[in-house]
């Protein structure tokens, strides 16, 4: 949950702390396919603002990639402007983060990489996918602070805490 503090001295500073995550492109499509399963309700955190997206250019353009496929368009059965909307509500609302650095944990699939490079240099506090393994098996470099977890597990969780 995002929590906000408002101190007024001389000036008025604004002190927000909210969760934030890194979402991996198959959930991002998830969501966008089936917007009322867990990967649907994780962007809807994100738009009420309870959460925030972090986003590196890489990583934007991959979604934007995937998601304006013919076959994806298709898939969800809307309107490519509707899908362009929602994509760049998602890129204004997110912490855009410089990646000044490449880890390279050479993970089974090299695109997967970005997602890590993100999630460690943002300081996420999650790295959400339905590919769990694809982050945590075959990995030259480990990271004890990456918490990788499912769309399912993240929604259970965040009701636990938060509802």
């Amino acid at each position: 949950m995002c929590y906000h503090l408002k101190v007024a001295y001389d000036s008025t500073y604004a002190i927000t702390h909210c969760m934030l995550i890194v979402v991996d492109t198959n959930v991002i499509w998830q969501a966008f396919h089936h917007a009322h399963g867990p990967s649907g309700f994780i962007l809807e955190l994100v738009v009420d603002e309870k959460i925030q997206l972090a986003l590196s250019q890489s990583v934007f353009t991959e979604y934007t990639d995937v998601l304006f496929r013919p076959s994806s368009i298709e898939r969800f059965d809307s309107d490519p402007e509707d899908i362009r909307l929602n994509i760049d509500a998602l890129a204004g609302l997110a912490i855009w983060q410089k990646i000044w650095f490449n880890f390279r944990p050479n993970l089974r699939d090299e695109a997967d990489n970005m997602f890590v490079e993100l999630a460690i240099a943002s300081g996420a506090d999650f790295l959400i996918t339905n590919n769990v393994g694809d982050f945590t098996r075959q990995s030259d470099l480990k990271f004890d602070d990456l918490n990788v977890i499912q769309p399912k597990q993240f929604a259970l969780l965040w009701r636990i805490i938060n509802e």
